[in-house]
């Protein structure tokens, strides 16, 4: 299983029956690096602050890692009870999530990063329990993947995977990668947009392709 920890969290992986399986969990670094900004900073890194932090429990979504939610705000959003596959966008965390997590998030900053690492940590976990996806073992990709303090929380939360954090090679170039395969397909008129990656009703090809000149040949 492949875990990415992007502006949103997503997770891709193979079913039984050979169909690749992929969706949302939650949000992740779009929660993280707006929360780092009210230290001056375009992100925590390493997770220091949020490590420094305290998970404000009583007006957190959890009592404890691998536990079920409460009737707190955000873990009580609709989204989460929305079954796989499903996708999410930055309307959402304006509409939904931001209202609903700064309704009860600490005044400390560094206790409002430590309460949302700990939600997104559980969103990661309850996601992958609710898809029922395979056991065993999950490559984290993505910048995420350099905030050790959310890979612990990750860990905690979810130990029935064995985690293991991409090489730097890797993190560094993935999302290039992707895109230029994605292009290539695009090229080839081939389905890079799959229906149970994001439940849509059927397969596309999406993109546009401009010629050298800027022309639009599609």
């Amino acid at each position: 299983m492949c875990v990415n920890l992007g502006g949103f969290s997503n997770a891709s992986w193979t079913d039984a029956g050979g169909l690749r399986r992929a969706g949302d969990l939650g949000p992740c670094n779009g929660l993280l690096n707006p929360l780092a900004q009210e230290l001056g900073l375009d992100y925590d890194p390493e997770g220091r602050f949020a490590a420094s932090g305290k998970v404000n429990y009583a007006n957190s979504d959890h009592a404890a890692p691998s536990n079920e939610p409460t009737n707190q705000p955000t873990s009580q959003l609709a989204y989460y009870a929305t079954p796989f596959p499903k996708s999410l966008g930055r309307e959402w965390m304006d509409r939904e999530f931001w209202p609903a997590f700064n309704a009860s998030r600490p005044q400390k900053t560094e206790d409002a990063l430590a309460t949302a690492a700990d939600h997104i940590a559980w969103s990661i976990a309850h996601g992958l329990r609710a898809a029922k996806a395979p056991h065993g073992s999950a490559l984290l990709s993505g910048g995420g993947a350099l905030n050790s303090d959310l890979i612990r929380r990750i860990t905690e939360y979810a130990p029935e995977w064995t985690w293991t954090v991409a090489d730097n090679q890797t993190l560094e170039a993935k999302e290039a990668l992707a895109f230029a395969y994605l292009g290539l397909l695009r090229l080839r008129n081939e389905p890079n947009v799959l229906a149970s990656y994001a439940g849509g009703q059927s397969d596309g090809c999406d993109g546009t392709i401009f010629g050298t000149s800027g022309q639009n040949l599609t």
